[in-house]
């Protein structure tokens, strides 16, 4: 006797269970830290962080808000990294980074010292 499609289909499971794995407060793949730089140069403080929903990313430079049309000597970059062009004196201070989505927060703090030139010091033994 020939089995029909209805026979052959039952329940597997009593109950019906939703497993959302989708869902991850941000956290950090790669943090600001401390630097020390001359002036001059440029400076990649470094600020990746994953999550799901992607989060998004916002910095402070000591305690006020970054923006990088406000300061063409800065740059966001797109992956969450902070750029600073040029370094100048007052370029020093605490970086800190912000990373945010619907499930959480999480922040990171990275201190930049700026020396006038780039010095090389030979010691003999």
């Amino acid at each position: 006797m020939p089995l029909h499609f209805s026979q052959l289909c039952f329940p597997l499971f009593s109950q019906v269970v939703f497993l959302n794995i989708l869902n991850q407060k941000p956290f950090f793949v790669e943090s600001p830290r401390t630097r020390t730089a001359a002036v001059g140069q440029q400076v990649f403080m470094r600020c990746f962080a994953k999550g799901y929903p992607a989060p998004e990313v916002s910095w402070t430079f000591n305690g006020r808000q970054v923006e990088s049309s406000s300061d063409p000597n800065l740059e966001l970059a797109a992956r969450g990294d902070l750029v600073v062009r040029r370094v100048t004196q007052e370029s020093q201070g605490v970086y800190e980074c912000a990373a945010h989505n619907e499930f959480g927060r999480a922040t990171a703090k990275g201190e930049l010292t700026v020396v006038d030139k780039a010095t090389i010091e030979l010691v003999r033994f």
